[in-house]
Formats: structure tokens, C-alpha cells, sequence
């Protein structure tokens, strides 16, 4: 399950207006796909949670600090050229499923949400990439070293608001109802696994 174009729209501008001139703190690493990015702003201390897994894709702020684990190469690549960088710059173009977040060092980070082929990219200043989160498939050349190429933009019409954003002001209230969606879905899903193990069990 991933978020709608139009519930993509309403958190990204929450977390524009919340994190842009913050300073990245730490990131960590929360899942195999999953990214926590710590941000000290005016308002104090925000955790960015990034989810990209194939079968369901989430950012929101999260209210509580997130449990870690032991970060993999991929996430001490990025602490290397993004920690403590501040954010000048955080981009949705066309309110597709593409966001970039732009640092004061001129990398940029982009957060490509589009369901089973979604993927982060960190490029340099001149657009190269430096880093794919996952190996991409993609006819586009995502490769180190190549030009970042961004995928074909697709005509906004996806108006569905399932966890009713839109009701919400843009202070960290959409994230709230949002962090709350995921650990539910994250729940149901390790329940759905736990009753699958069961069955193979019993048939064995």
C-alpha cells in the first residue's frame, strides 16, 4: 500500500514548511528499506521517516523517535556526505512522485515514490549519481557516475485522500495520522506473515 499522488502532495508540503533551514542531525537506519533522517529546526527536533519498501511507500514526520538498528553501507554512504548538512530546499515538481531535497554542500537527494520501482538517489552537484538505494531495473541509466535522469512525468489526476489529510493543518497533524496508518499496516502485515508460517506449518 503506498500513498495516493494527492495524500503525497498534502504530507509533502507538511514536511517543506517544517524542515527546510533545518540541519540534519543523524540518519539511521530503521528497516531494510526504511531511513530515519533526524532534523534540529526552529521548532526543535523532527524525524523524517522514509519508507520504500516494493509493496508500500510512506514519508511523514514521526512523533516519537523511531527504533534503529545497525546501519549497512548504503546509510553510512549517506551520513558521509549529508550529516549535519542543512536543508535549503525541498522540491515536488508537478505533484508527481518525485521529491528532491537540496543540501548546502549541492547534493541532492531524490525520493522517487512510485510503488514497486521506488528508489532514493543521492547525486552530486553536478547531478551524477552517487548512490542508488536499490538496483534499479529502470530503462533509464541509474547507474553511479551517470546523469540522473528523472522518470516521465504522469498527468496529476489521482484526487483520493484515504487518511482524510486535507482536514488537517500542515503543523505535524497529517504525519500523526499518517505514523498512525503505518504501524497498523506494518502490524497487519506481521500478523498476515505469522499466519502464513502457521499454515505451512500444518500442513507439513
Amino acid at each position: 500500500m503506498s500513498l495516493s499522488q494527492y495524500s503525497l502532495k498534502l504530507i509533502s508540503e507538511e514536511c517543506r514548511s517544517l524542515l527546510v533551514r533545518g540541519r540534519l542531525d543523524q540518519i539511521r537506519q530503521l528497516g531494510r528499506n526504511q531511513i530515519g533522517f533526524q532534523f534540529y529546526t526552529d521548532s526543535g527536533r523532527r524525524d523524517l521517516v522514509l519508507d520504500i519498501c516494493p509493496t508500500h511507500n510512506w514519508l511523514y514526520l514521526a512523533t516519537t523517535r523511531p527504533k534503529s538498528q545497525d546501519p549497512d553501507a548504503r546509510v553510512m554512504f549517506l551520513r558521509k556526505y549529508l550529516n549535519k548538512q542543512p536543508l535549503v530546499a525541498w522540491e515536488q515538481f508537478s505533484e508527481d512522485r518525485l521529491i528532491r531535497l537540496h543540501w548546502g554542500n549541492g547534493h541532492v537527494l531524490v525520493l522517487e515514490l512510485s510503488g514497486r520501482h521506488a528508489n532514493l538517489f543521492l547525486l552530486d552537484a553536478e547531478q551524477s549519481i552517487m548512490l542508488s538505494w536499490v538496483q534499479s531495473h529502470s530503462q533509464r541509466l541509474l547507474r553511479s557516475g551517470k546523469i540522473y535522469q528523472p522518470p516521465t512525468s504522469m498527468a496529476f489526476r489521482e484526487q483520493r485522500d484515504p487518511y482524510l489529510l486535507a482536514a488537517y493543518p500542515a503543523d505535524g497533524t497529517r504525519s500523526l495520522h499518517l505514523q498512525q496508518a503505518h504501524l497498523f499496516y506494518q502490524s497487519f502485515e506481521s500478523l498476515r506473515l505469522r499466519v502464513q508460517r502457521l499454515k505451512k506449518e500444518l500442513t507439513r
